[in-house]
């Protein structure tokens, strides 16, 4: 269990933030900490902080949710901040722990050399309703240690439908540092927000806000329709920081919903 970060062990040179709230002003500090997201090293880039105000630690809750699959909203009208968990839509023991504990049907590799991109889908066939389980790891089958400059985040996906339309996450450019140890593998499971990202691209940008959109589909809208879909992966990445080679990992198969 995580303990709680007392004032008394703070550590570093704090930097003070006055931040404005209804009830009056406060103030926060930068916590100089680390932030790891089930045992993977994480970069919170530019975009994010963590704060410390009393004896409590604030992480980003954006950030921490997707990175482990879920999703938040925010409405600003009603100032409510909605978060969605995958344990929500997807069975509890595929989340029980970071390694998915199932076989795969179906898979595709890429590799380097030295870097192993894998993708996996539990089956090849699922019925509509059934939750789609597609999870990737990105391992070192190397002798040696190395060091990955590498988009953010470290592993993404995308599909594609019948008609040819493309969804992809959107990737940050190489601002990830993540070591790997000889054997070392790197875990990401497919989020829920990936399917309702892409029903709602389809079906709903041009008519409503993501939103409503979510509000009128509920659970159906991480549900996929009848078809076949092209499930793919990729990790971008360079061995050293001014390197001007760029290397890209890719691995994509078919599914259907029937």
């Amino acid at each position: 269990m995580m303990k709680k970060a007392l004032i008394g062990l703070f550590l570093g040179l704090a930097i003070l933030i006055t931040a404005a709230f209804s009830t009056g002003i406060v103030q926060v500090t930068i916590f100089p900490g680390k932030l790891t997201v089930n045992e993977q090293p994480s970069s919170l880039g530019e975009d994010y902080r963590l704060f410390q105000y009393r004896e409590h630690v604030y992480v980003p809750i954006r950030y921490v949710t997707e990175e482990m699959g879920g999703e938040v909203r925010y409405n600003q009208e009603t100032q409510q901040i909605d978060i969605y968990s995958p344990f929500k839509h997807w069975t509890e023991d595929y989340f029980s722990d970071s390694r998915p504990t199932f076989k795969s049907e179906v898979n595709a590799s890429d590799t380097d050399g030295q870097m192993k991109l894998t993708i996996y889908s539990e089956k090849k066939v699922y019925q509509e309703g059934e939750p789609i389980r597609i999870w990737a790891s990105l391992e070192n089958t190397g002798e040696e240690a190395v060091t990955l400059y590498s988009s953010e985040p470290v592993i993404s996906f995308y599909m594609i439908n019948a008609e040819q339309e493309v969804l992809g996450e959107v990737m940050h450019d190489l601002g990830q540092i993540t070591p790997f140890n000889p054997n070392d593998e790197y875990l990401r499971q497919m989020a829920p927000f990936t399917i309702s990202e892409f029903q709602y691209y389809k079906h709903g940008i041009e008519r409503e806000s993501y939103e409503e959109f979510m509000e009128r589909y509920a659970a159906k809208a991480y549900e996929l329709p009848k078809g076949t879909y092209t499930i793919g992966t990729s990790a971008e990445f360079r061995y050293q920081m001014d390197s001007d080679q760029r290397i890209r990992l890719q691995g994509q198969f078919e599914i259907e919903i029937q």
